[in-house]
């Protein structure tokens, strides 16, 4: 058991490095996604309040 886990951790590790940099780049992307949609409802209700 303990061999097996000593040989798996590299593998482990990686996963976990890899699903912190996943969830870091979404969070980055919906942040983005939320900033662009404030861009549009402002232009938006710039162009309907000039009608």
């Amino acid at each position: 058991m303990t061999q097996t886990l000593v040989e798996l951790w590299p593998i482990i590790s990686a996963l976990a490095i890899l699903a912190a940099g996943l969830i870091s780049f979404r969070s980055e992307v919906l942040l983005r996604l939320k900033f662009l949609e404030e861009k549009i409802k402002t232009v938006f209700d710039l162009l309907n309040k000039n009608k």
